[in-house]
């Protein structure tokens, strides 16, 4: 499990899914690493069903209680359905306030 990242679903069926969360990519446009004072940046997601079942309803929930006060992003992202060896690719917008201090 990934810090701050977990995921909750409903099963319909006997053969159960099994999801990772298989890639976590932070993309900023500046290019520099960095979230710079007002600026946006991109979290994006990989979740992926290795289990032989589909899994529903299922919603990715960001918690921010390990990062720097001062960020902004949706809390809960809702995915829905993921087949058997399906994957879904999300992305969620990160918005720093201008008051936190630059950081790396």
């Amino acid at each position: 499990m990934v810090r701050g990242l977990s995921l909750r679903f409903t099963q319909k069926q006997t053969a159960p899914p099994s999801l990772e969360i298989s890639s976590i990519v932070f993309e900023e446009p500046s290019g520099n690493k960095a979230l710079d004072a007002g600026g946006k940046a991109t979290l994006k997601v990989v979740i992926k069903n290795t289990g032989k079942g589909s899994a529903f309803g299922v919603n990715l929930r960001l918690s921010g209680e390990n990062l720097p006060k001062g960020l902004s992003f949706k809390e809960r992202v809702y995915v829905g359905e993921i087949k058997p060896g399906e994957e879904k690719n999300l992305k969620v917008e990160v918005v720093r306030t201008e008051d936190l201090p630059s950081f790396r």
